[in-house]
């Protein structure tokens, strides 16, 4: 294998070679090489050891074998000496973390998960340390802080990541076992790897200097290196995960491509490893054949970027050679056999998933299908033996049109969109103070939803919006007319959905209600537009408080109303500073985020003549504000404004204060909403979750 990056030197690399002696378990492809200096970690994991001891009282060294120092040699070839101690110790604790958690039910996992996210972010977002409910998270976060004070550009880096990061942790909670298929397994695997958040990280640790659209043009590289690790840590990692969930008791909460392929499609574990095998191969050659490609191709590339692309594919080659000469997995003392393990063929395989591409497994049987012929009814051939003049179809029954999947087409591609999926995430963070079945917390989710959603679809219509997350909004995919009629419909099935409820009637009446109240807030907007009329503060925040806050008002009574809870005021208070903070931040972002940008164009609230807060102030407080007006709404028919104008338009609001001022109402309406939900959880008990969603939309 050869490598094209003429600024690197390969002499000293090792690769993979068929013909050389190579450990039994090594079958990747993907070139590796040591770290590139004498060191010997043994005395910081030797720490690790102990602090973790002293804090569960559990001795993890069997877990790691007798060359537990090793890792850092093939997983950080290029880190410097100085923060390799702080990165080892880190490295270490979240493998211990891993470890400990992996075997957990969701409901115990999720609680130390929940714990460990709002700590961070309360440190990422406010600066603030929070002390934790679990040690082991306690000393995960040390290690981490550890880290980023010591490692130059470390702290921003994460800071600026940590969203990443977050989701990481959060696909840590895996699905059950059964319920999975291959694809979906995969797709999944990609996200919980910890590779996934190294990759990002990266750069910082080599010192190097990398924009995120330059990392986002490598992105898919990246992943397939990602799958490429989890895949790999999977084939190696499998008996010791089947030891520990066995004796867990909860094997269907495996995690692990080998038992995918074992319980939902039958194949027995020398098939599954031969899959997974050639999964991987087939992944790594897909790998140096995109670098090779983009490597040779013309488009331009920092040498920071070459240098990030080149240390990240021998990374994913060392961890993988690790994996092959780890005691941590290739041991003899494991409590279970191969028959214990045989147990996970066919748990949850019904003898109709088919994986693509590979034969089916030994076990898997025949099984024989039946043809089905269309038939005519009685009554379809007696009306066409009277009436066999005519066209059958004109004198036929009335038929509903079949064309939901038309209907729906402009809404789904919304859907399709990267998004927050914020009102879910609510209903998601309530359900720890509401009591009501799962399936009507999912009805409201998606009842909610489907009218957010609808909104969407019109708002950018009547903005003249044509992004939509930083693709085409969806009228001008499918045109006017036809997202007008998907919206129109997805009220009427969203207000259907809600009869499944068992309080149907009352939230109907909800819905109903909340609806009206959306249309009004939006009819002041777009009455104020219309006429290019400024409106007050007040009137902006009672727009808000209609518009905005209708949406998370409509979970929250949707909640109560169908767990039969008494109305909390303080709760409804909480919702109506959380839709004034949404949209301001939004005001605030379409005017001051590079991301935003990308998303949705330049200052386009500036295009739409839409009365944003910023705004409202600057024209309140200019000394000419006639100028801005006519700059804004009086364009001589033009339907775009031009970049020059929008830029002047943005520094007369830095030159008077707007942007300042926006950020200033920002931070008190946050710390308002902090100290209501301090009350609230002093009455109600803590919702972690709740104080998640709030701390990442801190800006």
């Amino acid at each position: 294998m050869a490598c094209t990056v003429d600024t690197f030197s390969f002499k000293d690399f090792k690769f993979p070679d068929q013909a050389a002696e190579r450990p039994a378990a090594h079958f990747n492809s993907l070139p590796y090489r040591i770290l590139e200096y004498d060191t010997d970690c043994s005395e910081t994991i030797g720490q690790v050891i102990a602090d973790w001891r002293e804090v569960t009282g559990k001795d993890v060294s069997r877990a790691l074998g007798t060359n537990s120092a090793s890792l850092p040699l093939y997983l950080a070839p290029k880190c410097p000496p100085h923060i390799l101690p702080r990165f080892v110790r880190f490295g270490y604790i979240a493998m211990f973390w891993d470890d400990a958690t992996d075997t957990l039910d969701t409901a115990a996992h999720e609680r130390i998960q929940l714990d460990l996210r709002a700590a961070l972010l309360s440190e990422v977002k406010l600066g603030r340390h929070t002390r934790c409910e679990f040690e082991i998270n306690e000393l995960y976060i040390q290690s981490l802080i550890d880290l980023m004070n010591g490692t130059e550009g470390f702290s921003a880096s994460f800071k600026d990541k940590y969203e990443l990061y977050d989701f990481g942790l959060q696909a840590q909670t895996v699905p059950g076992l059964r319920t999975v298929t291959w694809e979906e397994y995969k797709a999944h695997r990609i996200k919980s790897v910890g590779g996934r958040v190294l990759s990002r990280l990266l750069p910082a640790i080599l010192g190097i200097c990398i924009s995120d659209q330059e990392l986002d043009s490598v992105a898919h590289m990246i992943q397939l290196g990602d799958l490429i690790t989890g895949l790999t840590n999977d084939y190696h990692s499998f008996r010791k995960e089947f030891d520990e969930h066995l004796m867990a008791g909860n094997l269907d909460m495996m995690h692990n491509g080998m038992a995918v392929l074992m319980s939902n499609y039958g194949y027995a574990e020398n098939e599954a490893a031969v899959i997974l095998k050639q999964e991987v191969l087939a992944a790594e050659k897909k790998l140096m054949a995109d670098y090779e490609t983009w490597n040779s191709s013309g488009s331009p590339k920092t040498e920071d970027l070459r240098r990030y692309m080149f240390t990240s594919i021998l990374t994913v080659g060392g961890f993988n050679y690790w994996h092959s000469i780890s005691p941590r997995y290739h041991r003899t003392d494991f409590a279970t056999t191969a028959a214990d393990r045989a147990q996970l063929v066919g748990r949850g395989y019904d003898g109709k998933r088919k994986l693509p591409n590979y034969p089916p497994p030994v076990m898997a049987t025949e099984m024989n299908g039946h043809s089905e012929s269309d038939t005519l009814s009685d009554a379809s051939k007696e009306m066409i033996s009277v009436v066999n003049h005519l066209q059958k179809e004109i004198v036929a029954p009335f038929e509903k049109a079949p064309a939901e999947k038309i209907v729906l087409a402009p809404w789904e591609y919304i859907q399709s969109l990267p998004g927050k999926k914020t009102l879910g995430r609510i209903v998601e963070c309530l359900q720890g103070w509401f009591t009501l079945p799962d399936d009507s917390a999912k009805i409201i989710t998606e009842t909610t939803r489907m009218l957010f959603d609808a909104t969407l679809m019109l708002d950018d219509i009547q903005d003249g919006s044509q992004l939509r997350r930083g693709r085409p909004a969806a009228h001008a995919v499918f045109g006017q007319p036809q997202t007008i009629n998907s919206a129109t419909y997805l009220y009427v099935k969203g207000s259907r959905q809600l009869k499944s409820l068992k309080h149907s009637n009352e939230c109907g009446d909800v819905f109903m209600e909340e609806l009206e109240t959306l249309a009004f807030g939006q009819g002041l907007e777009l009455h104020w537009r219309f006429n290019t009329s400024l409106p007050s503060t007040k009137d902006y925040l009672i727009m808000v408080d209609n518009k905005t806050g209708g949406f998370f008002r409509l979970v929250l009574r949707l909640l109560e109303v169908e767990s039969e809870s008494e109305p909390n005021p303080e709760l409804l208070h909480l919702f109506t500073l959380l839709g004034r903070y949404y949209q301001i931040r939004d005001d605030y972002l379409n005017l001051a985020s590079e991301e935003y940008t990308a998303k949705k164009g330049f200052c386009e609230d500036l295009s739409e003549g839409k009365f944003s807060f910023p705004l409202i102030h600057l024209l309140q407080n200019i000394a000419s504000p006639e100028h801005i007006r006519g700059i804004l709404f009086r364009r001589d028919g033009a339907t775009e404004l031009s970049l020059e104008m929008k830029q002047f338009v943005l520094d007369e609001m830095k030159e008077v204060g707007s942007l300042t001022h926006t950020k200033e109402v920002l931070d008190g309406l946050f710390d308002a909403m902090l100290e209501t939900l301090d009350k609230l959880e002093a009455k109600l008990g803590p919702n972690k979750k709740l104080r998640i969603f709030l701390l990442w939309l801190k800006i």
